[in-house]
């Protein structure tokens, strides 16, 4: 039960907070000054991670992404540990845990649990704009690892979709109790007509 009452005050926390606030503290020193303050403010800016999980007092992280239109998402994977809860601020998000599919439109939230297989993607003709909080956990760090990662690969002229780019983002991933099931990711693609 403490699970679920943590989750219940996450997200209030998280909505609350993210209503409005489109910044990234992670690069403004004077946030990070502030993070005992009984307010927090996040100045607008384009970065992905708004708020990390050591300005949370290692509470959650936040990140602000978008995905273009008919655009898959990373590939199917479960986490040992963290949850993840979603809200869409503009398109629609399609959602898949384990077996069951899900259109979160505009305005809606999600909840995926740990230990369920999800993914998500965006299979409108429109972008989807969404915020992903991630309680518990320093995901923060993993993500820039693995957005790094990516940067790497390309500029090696690495396909993102190889087993050689795999191998790698699983290295890190492993690290944070992720497995990937890179081969539903081209299942999804094909099945939804997307562009990975």
């Amino acid at each position: 039960m403490e699970r679920r009452k943590f989750i219940k005050n996450t997200t209030f926390f998280g909505s609350a907070l993210l209503i409005g606030c489109n910044g990234n503290p992670s690069e403004t020193e004077s946030i990070k000054q502030n993070v005992n303050a009984d307010t927090l403010y996040i100045p607008p800016n384009d970065k992905r991670i708004k708020l990390s999980y050591e300005q949370t007092g290692d509470q959650l992280t936040t990140v602000e992404l978008k995905l273009p239109p008919k655009m898959c998402g990373p590939a199917p994977h479960s986490h040992d540990e963290l949850d993840e809860i979603v809200r869409v601020l503009s398109g629609t998000l399609t959602v898949m845990v384990e077996d069951s599919i899900v259109k979160i439109p505009e305005g809606g939230w999600h909840f995926r649990p740990r230990k369920k297989i999800h993914g998500f993607w965006n299979e409108e003709d429109e972008p989807v704009h969404f915020i992903e909080i991630y309680p518990n956990q320093n995901f923060d760090v993993m993500l820039q690892r693995i957005w790094d990662l990516r940067n790497r690969l390309i500029k090696s002229g690495i396909s993102l979709d190889s087993k050689a780019a795999w191998e790698k983002v699983d290295e890190i991933q492993k690290e944070w109790g992720i497995k990937m099931y890179h081969e539903r990711r081209k299942e999804i693609i094909d099945k939804y007509g997307l562009r990975g």
